[in-house]
């Protein structure tokens, strides 16, 4: 059975210019004036209007990016800007075994 494109509207993009936006999104929002290193579906979509004219979604680019480019949902790591990763690791080594250990058990 031959595989046939399937239905709907054309792409906005040519396949040349899903080719830069791929470059542009792997650089960061950084190296486009976004404060944090974060892609989010409007900031996508912004990117998108602004370098190429074409109007696309939000939440509709996300499914766009993953199904033609290839990128995954990420989480990013959340870490407390207040952290003190040298408390933090002794802690872990001082304290924490003791803690993991748990009561002793009673007969």
């Amino acid at each position: 059975m031959r595989r046939t494109n399937p239905p709907g509207k054309p792409s906005y993009l040519t396949p040349d210019q899903w080719t830069r936006l791929d470059r542009m999104l792997r650089e960061g929002p950084t190296r486009h004036g976004y404060k944090t290193d974060l892609w989010t579906g409007p900031r996508v979509a912004r990117l998108i209007r602004e370098k190429f004219g074409a109007d696309y979604n939000p939440n509709y680019v996300i499914d766009v990016l993953r199904t033609r480019l290839g990128f995954s949902w990420q989480k990013p790591r959340r870490i407390a800007r207040e952290r003190d990763e040298e408390k933090r690791k002794a802690w872990l080594e001082t304290t924490w075994p003791e803690l993991k250990k748990g009561r002793k058990k009673t007969d």
